[in-house]
């Protein structure tokens, strides 16, 4: 119902917007006809709606808001989650913390541990990204995105926390690439033999 409501109030953008997503398109397609040799085509169809819906709604947003506004908006969502999370884990113990496999690992308003680390990773380079993209509104969204650093270590997620680091490893790459030609070559030649050496740990000492 919400991305009929967000097509239906500006559809001309919506359609522009779709039409230039050939590809996405072929793939919603195809995803609605494995319904045909799928095992349980009921539940393929269920989350085949889910998709749909899920993926025009992306669109619709896409074509409302720039990638400032649309940063800020998503930056927000997680940040009403950190928050809470926050909140559950520190007044409430016995909800937002693990007590059986992970004994005091912080899950937030997640029932698993993994999951609070997995959006808080994601949360944390969105934070990045809605600081850099928004410079007035910085000083909201950085210590959002240490707000999330510190609950991916609560959660004891390692994964996660490797996650959101590579990520902003990512944002601050294009930050210098963006400084001048001189400093594109050199921070793209130490990413390339960054990520050289790391290939050969893994492959000869892993």
């Amino acid at each position: 119902a919400l991305a009929l409501a967000l097509i239906a109030a500006q559809p001309v953008d919506f359609a522009r917007a779709l039409l230039r997503q050939p590809f996405l398109i072929m793939l919603l397609w195809l995803m609605c006809a494995s319904a045909i040799w799928s095992i349980t085509p009921d539940q393929t169809l269920r989350r085949g709606v889910g998709l749909v819906f899920t993926s025009l709604s992306a669109i619709a947003l896409a074509a409302r808001f720039r990638w400032s506004q649309l940063a800020e908006i998503i930056a927000t969502g997680f940040a009403i989650m950190a928050v809470g999370s926050f909140l559950v884990g520190a007044v409430l113990p016995g909800l937002g913390r693990d007590h059986e496999l992970f004994a005091g690992a912080w899950r937030g308003l997640w029932p698993d541990k993994n999951l609070l680390g997995g959006y808080m990773a994601l949360a944390g380079v969105i934070f990045a990204g809605a600081a850099m993209l928004n410079p007035r509104r910085a000083l909201i969204w950085w210590p959002m995105l240490g707000l999330a650093l510190l609950l991916i270590v609560l959660s004891t997620s390692k994964t996660a926390l490797l996650s959101c680091l590579l990520g902003l490893c990512g944002i601050a790459f294009v930050w210098l690439v963006r400084r001048g030609p001189a400093m594109a070559v050199g921070t793209t030649y130490a990413a390339l033999l960054a990520g050289v050496v790391v290939a050969m740990t893994l492959l000869l000492a892993s």
